[in-house]
């Protein structure tokens, strides 16, 4: 649980594995451009998979050596918008968003992508999705679908639950995660606040205060750790004098993180690894040449950054 690998995918140029920021590049299917939207990777850093925005979907079994594509949805183009795997990669979630009239989908891999389930909710019409998450074991699964509402399954997406944050109203949901044994899952509204659940108890959320308030106007980026002891995001609405503010958490008790990352910045990205020792974050200032990586160790306010002034950060996690 030392998080010494982690992931960068670059939304123009390509994607990048590291230790302690020496980073290499791997090749994905040629060495092209792509616009990377999401990876994850599995506990024992072996099993990654990676979504192209407006295209196509790659796993490697062997930490980046090799890849293959996997077709969830038939050898097409889509417009994916998340990746989760469980623990040791077996279980997969992705989804793809809306386009046009043409409804976003979510789909399940029991064997680490040989072969896919269509996962919609029964009766849910028209979707949006933008989020998933996924349990350690790929049972529990939580989606987040824009200008519509939030569905949980506990069986690894043969059926699905609406559950209601905000009541019976439709939200711009933007993100959800679940820690690994779904004892704790959070969520946040575009533009909006913050909330979460624990326990058993899918049915009931609960607004997240920080810094001694609610609040109900920012943009987020949340990030969970595996026992759920760390939860990290990032406000971007300016709170406090602060452009990025980086908050840490065990349930629900608040404390702000100090950073280097005071500047204005256009794209974010934060994660965390399973233990919630280290976080890292990745951002690029409104100067589009400065884009800057930060990484923290012991869940402490002491920082280290790298520039890398070549990347467009969208995505980025740890292994354990």
């Amino acid at each position: 649980e030392d998080g010494t690998m982690d992931i960068i995918l670059n939304t123009d140029i390509v994607f990048q594995v590291s230790q302690h920021f020496v980073w290499e590049k791997l090749i994905v299917d040629g060495d092209v451009s792509r616009n990377w939207i999401s990876s994850d990777i599995s506990d024992n850093g072996l099993f990654i998979i990676l979504a192209e925005e407006n295209g196509r979907l790659y796993i490697s079994p062997d930490n980046g050596v090799t890849w293959n594509e996997t077709q969830p949805d038939g050898d097409n183009d889509r417009p994916w918008i998340c990746v989760k795997c469980d623990g040791d990669g077996s279980n997969l979630i992705a989804c793809y968003k809306a386009d046009g009239m043409t409804t976003g989908k979510i789909f399940t891999s029991s064997n680490s992508g040989s072969s896919w389930v269509e996962r919609q909710p029964a009766g849910a019409g028209f979707q949006d999705w933008r989020s998933v998450a996924t349990d350690d074991t790929g049972s529990a699964l939580l989606a987040a679908s824009y200008g519509a509402r939030l569905w949980y399954s506990a069986n690894s997406g043969s059926s699905w639950t609406e559950t209601r944050p905000l009541g019976d109203t439709n939200q711009n949901w933007e993100n959800v995660v679940m820690d690994g044994s779904n004892s704790q899952r959070m969520t946040s509204v575009e533009d909006g606040a913050l909330y979460y659940s624990r326990y058993g108890d899918i049915a009931t959320w609960y607004p997240a205060s920080v810094g001694g308030g609610e609040i109900t106007d920012a943009r987020w980026k949340i990030a969970i750790s595996e026992s759920s002891y760390m939860i990290v995001y990032v406000i971007d609405n300016g709170y406090m004098g602060w452009s990025y503010p980086i908050w840490s958490s065990d349930y629900n008790n608040w404390n702000l993180l100090s950073t280097y990352a005071s500047d204005p910045a256009t794209e974010f990205v934060v994660t965390i690894n399973g233990s919630g020792h280290i976080m890292m974050m990745l951002f690029i200032t409104s100067d589009v040449t400065q884009k800057k990586i930060f990484k923290s160790w012991l869940y402490k306010q002491i920082w280290s950054f790298s520039e890398q002034n070549t990347l467009c950060f969208c995505s980025a996690q740890y292994s354990f």
